[in-house]
């Protein structure tokens, strides 16, 4: 599991740019045909972002 000092730059910019433009983690995750705990996993850098996530 990644930590705080750890974390890729992405962690603390995507829940930023999510709510900057309205979406929920539901809707992102359905928009990138993720399930929302994967979103949810991302933003608390549980889990990195790859092309096999969901």
């Amino acid at each position: 599991m990644l930590t705080k000092s750890t974390a890729p730059q992405y962690v603390s910019n995507l829940a930023v740019h999510r709510q900057r433009v309205g979406m929920t983690q539901r809707e992102l995750a359905i928009a990138l045909d993720m399930t929302e705990v994967t979103v949810q996993n991302w933003e608390r850098a549980e889990l990195e972002p790859c092309r096999s996530s969901g």
